[in-house]
Order: C-alpha cells, then sequence, then structure tokens
C-alpha cells in the first residue's frame, strides 16, 4: 500500500514508468501470427499424432478439397453432368499444391480385351457418349466400391471430385489459403455457369480455413459489438466518459502486453487466442470499477481528488490484488491441458490479468485523478439518487440477512439438484459442429453427410509382416474380411482397400467373370496383376497413397458419417477388437487421422481442464484463507466459489449436455468474477467486524459498500459476453453463453448464499478478528 501511495504522489513517474513497461512487453506483438496448422492443437508427444505423422510419411498425405455436385433432376448421371463433371475434374488439377484428382469421370477402370489388362478413364468424351453407354457408366459406378458412397451417392444424386494437395511446407500460413482461395473462385463460377446444378465446398484444407476465418470475423464484428456494448453501459451506470475510455485503455494496453511477452519467441497462435482480451476484460472492468465507486462517494463527501483516491485505494488494494493473483492462478491451471494452444491461452491471460492489476493500481487512479476530479459533475439529484441506490442495496441486505434460514435452504436444495444435473452431462463434442448453422462451411458439411459421403476420416496401415508380403494371398483375403466388415458398420460410407482393386484385376484377368472377383489365391499372380496395374496408370494417379514404399503394408481408407469425439473413439475401439478377434496380429492397426487425434485430444483436454480448475478452486481458496488468516473464511471462498460452476452446469446439461472445450475454458474465464466478488465481499465483511460492527451489521454494511459495484460488473460482463453467444464458431458461442450464465449466478451466489452462510458461521456478537 505505501508503493500505491507514493505512486499517487509522484503521478508523472508512475505513469511513465507503467506505459514504459507495457510498451517494452507489448513490442513482441509483432512476433505474433494466426495460423492455419491445425496440427498446433497437438502435443509433439501426443501419441495420436505420432501415428498419424508416421502414417502420413509412409504413404502420401491426404489434404484434400473436395467440391460435391447434386443434380437438381435427382441424377448425375446424363450427359450434361457428367460432361460438367468431367470439365471440372481437368480443371481442378490447376489447383496450387494439388497431387492427384480424383472424381466419378476419372475412375481408373480396368477391363480385359482378350490377353490384355486395359486401364482407362470411366467417362471419356461425356459430351459424345449414347444412353446405353451412360447407362453403363452408371451401373459400374455404383457398384464400384472404390466410388460408392465417396465420390458418388448411392442413389446417384450427387457425386464429388476430390482434390488431394501436397503442401511444400516453404509457406505453412500461406499455402493452404492459396488453394482454397482458388477453388473457392472456380467453385463461384461454376455455379454461375452451371445453374441447374449445386456445389458444395469440404475438406481438410476448408477445415483448416474456417477456423481463423471464423474467428477474424468475431474480431473485425462480435467482439467490438461486444466491447463497445460493455462500455456503454458503464457509461449509463457510471455516468462518465473518462471512466469508460480509461478502463478500454486499461484492458488494450493488458492484452498486448500480456501477448507480447509471447511475441519474442515467434509463437504461433491458434484461433482460440483471439479471445485473451475478452478473459481480460473481465477483471479489468471489475478492477476499474471497484475504484471508481469508491473514489466517486469519497468525493460527493467533499474530499479532495487525492484524498478520495486514498481512500479508494485503502479499500480496494488488497481485495483487488488478491482476485487477480488468484485468477491468474485460475488461468495457470490451464497448462493442465494436453493442447499447447490452450497452456499458451492460460499463460497470455494470466500474465494479462497481473498487467491488469498493476495498470488498475498504479495507471488508472492517477488519470482517473486528472480527468475526474469534482463530484459536481453530478448534479445534487444524481448523488441523491446515489445515495438511494445504496440506501436499496442496505435494505436488500438486511431482507436477506433476516431470512437467512430460507435462503440458505434454497440455496443448498438447488445445490444438491445442480450437482445430480451436472453429473448429466457428457464429455463429449463434433468438431464439425464447432461452426454455426448459419456458416456455409456448416451448410456444405452436413450436406454432403447427407447426400454423398463421409465427411469424417479413419485410415489404418495393415501391415502385412515383412517387405512385398503385400501380395500374399493370405493377407489379401484377410484385408479384404476386414473391408467387408467396416461397410457393414453403422457409421462408415465408404471404405478403399487394396483388396476391392485386386478382385477386380482377378475377375479382369479371368474372362470379366464374377465368378473371380474375388482376391487371387497366387502369390505370383498377385504380383504379375500388381505390376501391371501400375505399369498402366496414367501420370499423377498411383497407389502411393494406398501401398507403402516397401509394400510391407496397405492403408485402408474410411469415410465415416458426421460423428462425436466419444462415437470416433468407440468406432477405433470396435475396429482394433475386430482385428484382434479375426486378423493376425501383424495386421493390427489403430485407426489414425485428424479426426481421431482431435477426439483423443478433446477427451484428454476437458477432463484435465475440470480437473485442474478443481485444483485451483481449492488453490485460491487456501490463499483467501492464509490472506484473511481464517480458515472458516477460506471454507467459505471454497463454496461460494465453487456453486456458481455447479448451478450453471447443471443448468446446462438440460439445454446442451455435451461439455466440449469452449465449456471447459469457461471455468477458468468466469472464475476470476467469480473470484473478485467473493474477495470483495469477504474482505469487507471482515474489516467491518474488526472495526466492531455485529454479524448482522457487518453483512448489511457489505451490501451498502460492494452492491453497486458487483451488479454493474455483472451487468456489464453479461450483457457482452451474451453477444459473444452469437458467434459462428461454438467454441466462443458457447463460452459466451456459459459465462454470461456463470457470472450471473456467482452475484446471486454472493447476494443470497454467501451472506445466509456468514450469518450462520460469523460471531453472534459485535467483537474484532
Amino acid at each position: 500500500m505505501k508503493m500505491i501511495i507514493w505512486s499517487l504522489e509522484h503521478k508523472a513517474f508512475s505513469v511513465i514508468a507503467s506505459l514504459m513497461l507495457v510498451l517494452a512487453l507489448a513490442s513482441g506483438m509483432k512476433g505474433l501470427s494466426l495460423t492455419n496448422d491445425y496440427n498446433i492443437y497437438f502435443g509433439k508427444t501426443n501419441p495420436q499424432l505420432i501415428e498419424y505423422e508416421a502414417l502420413l510419411n509412409s504413404y502420401s498425405k491426404n489434404d484434400n478439397i473436395m467440391i460435391a455436385i447434386g443434380a437438381r433432376d435427382g441424377s448425375v448421371f446424363d450427359r450434361e453432368t457428367l460432361a460438367v463433371i468431367e470439365d471440372i475434374t481437368l480443371e481442378a488439377w490447376q489447383t496450387p499444391f494439388s497431387r492427384r484428382v480424383d472424381s466419378l469421370t476419372n475412375m481408373q477402370y480396368t477391363f480385359a480385351d482378350e490377353d490384355d489388362l486395359l486401364v482407362r478413364a470411366l467417362v471419356l468424351d461425356a459430351h459424345l457418349m449414347s444412353a446405353a453407354e451412360i447407362d453403363k457408366v452408371k451401373n459400374i459406378a455404383l457398384n464400384e466400391p472404390l466410388l460408392k458412397g465417396s465420390l458418388v451417392s448411392l442413389d446417384g444424386a450427387a457425386a464429388g471430385i476430390n482434390i488431394i494437395l501436397q503442401m511444400p511446407g516453404e509457406d505453412p500460413i500461406g499455402e493452404i489459403p492459396q488453394a482454397v482461395e482458388y477453388v473457392r473462385e472456380k467453385v463461384s463460377e461454376y455455379r454461375e455457369r452451371y445453374p441447374e446444378l449445386e456445389f458444395h465446398l469440404v475438406g481438410q484444407a476448408v477445415l483448416a480455413m474456417a477456423f481463423p476465418e471464423t474467428s477474424r470475423a468475431d474480431i473485425k464484428g462480435l467482439y467490438p459489438l461486444m466491447f463497445i456494448l460493455v462500455l456503454a453501459l458503464l457509461l449509463v451506470l457510471l455516468r462518465s466518459v473518462a471512466v469508460c475510455l480509461l478502463t478500454l485503455l486499461i484492458i488494450i494496453l493488458s492484452s498486448v502486453a500480456g501477448m507480447g511477452v509471447f511475441g519474442w519467441f515467434d509463437m504461433k497462435l491458434a484461433p482460440i487466442a483471439t479471445a485473451v482480451p475478452v478473459m481480460i476484460m473481465s477483471l479489468a472492468i471489475a478492477n476499474c470499477v471497484h475504484i471508481t465507486i469508491a473514489y466517486f462517494s469519497q468525493l460527493s463527501f467533499g474530499q479532495t481528488p487525492a484524498a478520495a483516491m486514498r481512500s479508494s485505494l485503502a479499500l480496494n488494494f488488497k481485495p483487488i490484488l488478491l482476485a487477480n493473483i488468484t485468477t491468474a492462478i485460475g488461468f495457470l491451471t490451464l497448462n493442465t491441458s494436453h493442447s499447447p494452444p490452450f497452456q499458451l491461452l492460460g499463460n497470455m491471460v494470466a500474465l494479462g490479468v497481473m498487467c491488469s492489476a498493476m495498470l488498475s493500481l498504479f495507471f488508472y487512479p492517477t488519470l482517473l485523478m486528472f480527468f475526474v476530479r469534482r463530484r459536481t459533475l453530478i448534479s445534487d439529484d444524481e448523488q441523491q439518487q446515489q445515495t438511494s441506490m445504496q440506501r436499496r442495496f442496505s435494505l436488500l441486505g438486511e431482507f436477506i440477512v433476516q431470512r437467512y434460514k430460507f435462503f440458505l435452504a434454497i440455496t443448498v436444495v438447488t445445490s444438491i439438484t445442480s450437482v445430480a444435473l451436472m453429473l448429466q452431462n457428457e464429455l463429449n463434442e463434433t468438431t464439425l459442429n464447432y461452426f454455426d448453422e448459419r456458416m456455409e462451411f456448416r451448410q456444405d458439411i452436413d450436406w454432403v453427410n447427407e447426400n454423398l459421403t463421409g465427411v469424417m476420416y479413419a485410415h489404418f496401415s495393415v501391415g502385412s509382416g515383412s517387405s512385398n508380403n503385400i501380395v500374399d494371398p493370405e493377407y489379401l483375403a484377410n484385408l479384404d474380411d476386414f473391408a467387408t466388415w467396416l461397410r457393414k458398420h453403422p457409421d462408415v460410407r465408404s471404405v478403399r482397400s487394396l483388396s476391392d482393386i485386386y478382385k477386380r484385376l482377378n475377375k479382369n484377368m479371368h474372362g470379366d467373370s464374377n465368378e473371380y472377383f474375388r482376391v487371387p489365391d497366387d502369390r505370383l499372380e498377385a504380383s504379375q496383376y500388381l505390376l501391371l496395374y501400375e505399369l498402366s496408370l496414367p501420370f499423377g494417379l498411383d497407389l502411393r497413397s494406398m501401398i507403402n514404399i516397401d509394400k510391407s503394408a496397405s492403408k485402408v481408407s474410411v469415410n465415416l458419417r458426421k460423428m462425436s469425439s466419444r462415437e470416433m473413439l468407440a468406432f477405433e475401439s470396435e475396429t482394433l477388437l475386430w482385428m484382434h478377434e479375426n486378423l493376425p496380429e501383424p495386421m493390427w492397426a489403430r485407426a489414425s487421422s485428424t479426426n481421431v487425434v482431435f477426439a483423443h485430444i478433446s477427451k484428454r483436454n476437458v477432463n484435465s481442464l475440470i480437473g485442474g480448475i478443481g485444483v485451483g478452486i481449492l488453490l485460491i481458496s487456501l490463499i483467501i484463507m492464509f490472506v484473511l488468516r481464517s480458515v472458516k473464511f477460506g471454507f467459505v471462498s471454497l463454496v461460494a466459489n465453487a456453486l456458481p460452476f455447479f448451478i450453471a452446469f447443471g443448468l446446462w446439461s438440460l439445454f446442451v449436455g455435451n461439455i466440449g472445450l469452449g465449456v471447459a475454458v469457461v471455468v477458468g474465464m468466469a472464475l476470476g468474477v467469480v473470484v473478485d466478488d467473493t474477495v470483495h465481499f469477504l474482505m469487507k465483511y471482515q474489516a467491518n467486524l474488526k472495526h466492531g460492527m455485529s454479524n448482522h451489521d457487518a453483512l448489511v454494511d457489505v451490501f451498502r459498500r460492494v452492491g453497486i459495484a458487483l451488479t454493474i460488473t455483472t451487468v456489464c460482463l453479461v450483457a457482452g459476453f451474451m453477444v459473444l453467444s452469437q458467434s459462428y464458431l461454438s467454441l466462443n458461442k458457447n463460452m459466451g453463453m456459459m459465462t454470461a450464465l456463470t457470472i450471473a449466478i456467482a452475484l446471486i451466489i454472493d447476494f443470497i448464499f454467501l451472506p445466509a452462510l456468514l450469518k450462520v458461521l460469523g460471531p453472534k456478537k459485535a467483537q474484532a478478528l
């Protein structure tokens, strides 16, 4: 506190020193960049990521963009539509970084011509094809395992053109946008050129673009609206333009300082990092409101600005410092996450919160005194209104304290019910549902999932036991059994397996007899088929995506319907169990893909975040216990800080029921305001007791002294976070809704349960602690 008084006496030094420190920290901002690489979400030691990277190293990479085409008349099998698909397939090769293009028209169809094996595109010169030829193409496509349910729908009403990308990695941030923007422009042209068709765009590359694009949309639209609404409410409630502008300045300086430090290390940011200023805003506003309310109150009593600010800081210094330290600890618990971006988020916010505390105590008071020096800015009527407001809060406190048994009982019943409801939530989420249904990308995903193929993937690198052994008949037979089992699985839309190619080749080499539509039973024969097929493939189309270099393993690729993380993990377990029961050990393989990695990291993250926050709340309560030198107050804070989350998660189970990353992160963000409310209530209550007030009077007086500040903070933040709940990204949307709900409940708990509990546990007679 002595440093605070010294800073008030040396205003110029305090302001300049604070600004220099913040600018030094913020100067690293130029080293930060937003990345499109979804691998940033996974730690380098992530076992699923290691498996997936091993698969990518063994086979060609499968980043892709798919153009899905729907026929409005119900079938793509007519001359005009096939011609369009053929033309677009050819144009798709011009996509930047394209390595391969697959579609219904260029599928390499094999057939026998006497003793020769011929390999050609299924569709050539579609605009010249006869009705009989089109019927033949349709019959082949709807019965071809490599096409049906993948590049052509089972009913023939939709088709897909899949562009496989091979990124050089020279410009990780710019390469994916370059490819996606090229295809988007082409699709826009196709929509104008072919109005009789509908076009949809999906794929891993498009998904990678969707995250940063949605975040940028929030930064440009919702975040400014959120800040404007919060500051407008501050202006209405505090009636001071200076307070609004200074509070905004504190938020900005704290955010750039908290983030800038990490720019010195050239950190790549995931889209979730854009929420850092929003999270810091919560505590920055609370700090400024508490200081301002007390300062204005003292000015209204005729004190000089310096005396009024000293009184305000004497009242708020310890609560603000304690609330910010405990909040920083809460965010540091995000380091328990298994995902680096969430660890970085927690560290940035923790540092930003401490910068906010420093600026609120050393920088904000000096500027506030400069811009607001007297309360003549408020009329006598307005002063009377403020006094009337304090009186109303005193009456509210009196009402609650007198009926403390009733409110305590209500809270206990509500808490028990909430805990029971909270346990009904599932730690589960669907990655592709991160995007709101209003988004074109989400609409495209849902359309493709319903009308063409699965929008999620799983790959299996099925080993044969030794090099060049994938031609072993027993291996091929087992591989075919696995593919057959997968096709019967209710979550599977299509399967791509080497055994399917072998079955077709075996049939071709035996006069196209259906009797031989099976894997060959002779090793030499299988080797010759494979060599002949590979030599017949045109440039750009090979089996590198299905066979590893030494031909010791082949990749089975599965298209899956849109699934939640829990369903994906269940699918992974089912496939592994089937392999263990039906295949030799060298063929055992785990499912691997970005979808699988996300499913695992989502489960681990939610579990670790919730566990870490639990430890954080306990640690925060111990710190409060130590600072207030009271085991009783530590226990009270533990209960008061935890109950808002219990009740909020209980209500969440009634309306949503799934807890994902966005909701789990909310706990860390809302914890700051929850703890701030509790700390200010407890510390002012303790101060009242030390001044000889009775337990009853001490509680009522707390309402008068902090009720306005807590209410203003809550109203502003709830309104602001409700704006964020309109985000197109469900991470932000759920974060906004859950944070607003938790903060509102926290105020109710502090106004109803906290005084009731303190009435029971507090001293029966007036005495100093």
